[in-house]
Order: C-alpha cells, then structure tokens, then sequence
C-alpha cells in the first residue's frame, strides 16, 4: 500500500505539483518557509518547493534502482546459471574473478569509479550495474547447482537437448521466485547507495532533485528548516522498508 502510493505519487509527479522542481525562486522573499497550504512540505534555500522535489526527486532514484536491478539481474542470472550448470573448471574460475571483487568494499568501488570518470545518472547506472550482479551471480550459481541435479533437468541432458535450452527453459524459470525477492530487496539497496552518493555529491547533480541532493540541501539547517531534510527521508524510509518487508515475504514464500 505504502510503496504503491509512493509509486503512483512519483509517476504522477508532473500532475500533482505546480512548482517546478529546479526552478528558483527570490531567496529572499520564499526562501526556508514552514510547511503550509501554499507548500506542503515548505520551501528550501533557493525557495524551491520541497514537495515538489520529493516527488520528481523518488522518480529520479526509482528510475535509477530499477534501471540498475533490471541490468544487474540479467547478468547475475546470466552469468550464475552458467557457472553453476557446467559447474569444475568453468565454475572455479567465473567465480573467482566474482570473489576477486567482492572482496573489495561495494561502495568503495563505486565511490572510486564515481570520482575518477566523473557523475551523472547514466554513469551511475552504469556504475552500480557493474557491481551490482555479482553477488547475484553467487546466489543464482547455487540454486542452479542444486536444480542440476533434479530429475527433470538429467532427463533432459540424457534427451540431448541443448545447453542453452536446458539453461533457458527449464533452469532459469525455476529460479525466477529468488529472481524476484533478490530484485525487490536489490532495489531498496540501490535507492539507499544513490541516496548516500548524491548526498556526498557523487551521485545526481544539482540542480536535479533526488532524495540524496534534497537531504543534502538541508543538512546545515537542520534545527530552523527541519522539513527541507524531514519529508525525502521519511520518504526513502517508507519505500525501502516496504521493498524489505515485500522482498522478505516474497523469500518465505518460496521456502
């Protein structure tokens, strides 16, 4: 219910406000003004109106968490259910160049990326896909190491179909439940990373509003403009819990 508001609410952001998001305004005569009935959820520095860009702000990180789970789902699909099908030497080393670089911190990697080859949206979805998959990859690897030994996939290697069909017809489909639980809780993770890189600058540059840049307008003000950093964080609490708490439905389901 809450993350299906949220949702629609960013979606249809264009509708529901009237303010620009990025446009400014006079500081001095609307700069930081209190929540009302003329802004919601106030007005920030540069008198923008926050609930303006707490809206366009979620539909930018959404679109950057989804855009990021899809690819890096695919390739962590992709490349797990091929390690864990032909499984010895194949396996040995397609995981261990995975190992190699989960050994080093996520964020780290990211942050160095992100700083050496510059910002942008495009470069962060860039980014956080390519090391975003591998861990996706070790789970997708395991559940297909067990399925390979069901009856049904040895009937269908002693029938003499091909790899890539056994792999795409009957392994694939049946991890699809894991699939969905990881992507739904791969989402909030990715929303929490891109809120944490552009708050630091890294991430979506000013003036484009996401939840990160908002909260980052806010942090010096905190005790006489509380609302600038009050309302996208709450925001981001409410959809990342319920992305966990769906993800985590999702997985006991399927246990």
């Amino acid at each position: 219910m809450v993350l299906g508001s949220m949702i629609i609410l960013t979606i249809l952001s264009p509708l529901i406000t009237r303010y620009d998001p990025n446009a400014q305004v006079e500081p001095a005569l609307s700069r930081y003004q209190s929540p009302s009935w003329e802004h919601w959820f106030g007005t920030d520095q540069f008198g923008r109106d926050v609930f303006s860009r707490v809206l366009f702000g979620g539909r930018i990180s959404l679109i950057i968490a989804v855009s990021v789970v899809f690819l890096s789902v695919m390739i962590g699909v992709c490349y797990g259910a091929v390690s864990g099908y032909f499984g010895g030497l194949v396996d040995q080393i397609l995981m261990r160049f995975v190992d190699l670089f989960l050994s080093f911190p996520v964020i780290f990697l990211v942050v160095t990326c992100m700083a050496l080859f510059g910002s942008g949206i495009s470069l962060l979805i860039v980014v956080l896909t390519l090391t975003g998959w591998l861990d996706i990859a070790r789970l997708i690897r395991a559940e297909v190491n067990a399925l390979k030994q069901r009856p049904f996939i040895l009937k269908a290697r002693a029938a003499g179909l091909r790899t890539l069909r056994i792999i795409g017809r009957h392994l694939i489909p049946n991890v699809v439940i894991t699939m969905i639980a990881i992507a739904v809780i791969r989402v909030a993770d990715i929303i929490l990373i891109e809120t944490a890189l552009s708050f630091i600058g890294l991430g979506v540059q000013p003036p484009t509003a996401s939840w990160g840049s908002v909260i980052n307008d806010g942090r010096l003000v905190l005790t006489s403009a509380w609302w600038v950093t009050l309302f996208p964080g709450m925001a981001i609490i409410l959809t990342t819990m319920s992305l966990y708490v769906i993800g985590d439905g999702i997985k006991a389901l399927h246990h």
